[in-house]
């Protein structure tokens, strides 16, 4: 399968995690442990993370966070297919 690439504008420079919820509002994976990000750029889904057990729709979330501002959480849409 080919990577599927997310691209992000912050607030400002700080750290970032990402993860897979269910329909059902369930974590199914964690995608990106907390790591520093600058405050634009691009996160890369690539072919050796882990998928779902199933096709499906999923929710990709991401939480950033830096010391100057309150912490931020966006759920965005998407279908996997195995």
């Amino acid at each position: 399968r080919r990577p599927a690439v997310f691209h992000y504008r912050l607030p400002g420079p700080g750290t970032m995690a990402v993860w897979l919820l269910d329909p059902e509002g369930r974590e199914v994976a964690v995608l990106g442990p907390p790591t520093p990000v600058p405050g634009v750029g691009r996160w890369v889904w690539g072919s050796g993370t882990a998928l779902p057990p199933r096709s499906g729709l999923y929710f990709l979330c991401m939480r950033w966070q830096a010391a100057a501002h309150a912490p931020l959480r966006q759920c965005r849409s998407v279908w996997v297919e195995r």
